[in-house]
Formats: C-alpha cells, structure tokens, sequence
C-alpha cells in the first residue's frame, strides 16, 4: 500500500504571506502601546518633581519656623533651592532662572513663580492651574 503525499506535508516554513500579516499584526499592537508607555514616563517624571517640590516647601517651612523661634536654622533657603535643582535625570529636573523655577518634563517646560523672591518670608512655589501641564503636575486634571 503506498502512502498519500500531501501538499501540506512538503512544507516546512510560514509563507511569505503569514510572515508579513504577523509583521502587520505586532506593528499594529506597537503603535497602540507606545503612546500609552510615554504617557507613563511622563506620568513617573510628574510625580517624581512633585515629591520634590513638595519635600522643598516642607524644608522651607522647617526653616522658616526655626527662624520665627529664634534659632539658628542649620540651612539657608538657597541651599534648599540648589538642592532641589541638583539633575538626577537629564529628561526630568527642575532648573532656577532669573527668580523663577521651572520643571523640564521631557520636551515641555512649567514655570513656577516664588514668592516672595527675597525670602523674607516662607516662600510660596506655585504655577498656574490656567496652564494644562500645571493641572497635570497637581494631579487636577479636569475628568469629562
């Protein structure tokens, strides 16, 4: 008895065809997934310069009730700026130009106002909410 040969059995690849819809297939899931990963990135860089900003204006107030109570605060609030302005990553930090601090998220840049500029007082580092990467920065984004 002789055995059947099939077409099917001769074959021992993917057709050139099967390869490019795979091809097709994981681009389509690539483009779908990268914005998404960016928005993450972007999302970490956010919180990362808002637990620092947030950790400066704590070391500001530390400072400044030292002060209201007479004694000798161990830190100036320059050296609580240059902290905060050291550069851990190159893509996401904070920066101090002519009086006013601004964060560097990737390509965007939010300028942040302190008040007031000659430290008398305890000062006060706000941006402002009309601007959307402000919103973001606070996590006040508008839900619709």
């Amino acid at each position: 008895m002789k055995a059947r040969v099939s077409l099917l059995s001769l074959t021992k690849g993917f057709s050139l065809i099967e390869l490019f819809l795979c091809i097709g297939i994981l681009g389509i899931f690539a483009s779908m997934a990268l914005p998404r990963a960016s928005s993450f990135a972007k999302k970490e860089c956010l919180f990362t310069l808002r637990a620092k900003l947030l950790k400066t204006q704590d070391r500001f107030f530390a400072h400044y009730s030292e002060v209201l109570s007479g004694k000798n605060p161990q830190t100036t609030p320059n050296h609580i700026l240059a902290d905060l302005t050291k550069k851990s990553d190159t893509r996401c930090y904070f920066e101090l130009k002519n009086s006013k601090l601004i964060a560097v998220v990737y390509t965007e840049k939010l300028t942040f106002n302190i008040e007031p500029k000659d430290f008398s007082y305890k000062p006060k580092i706000y941006c402002m909410l009309s601007n959307s990467l402000c919103r973001e920065f606070w996590g006040k984004e508008s839900k619709k």
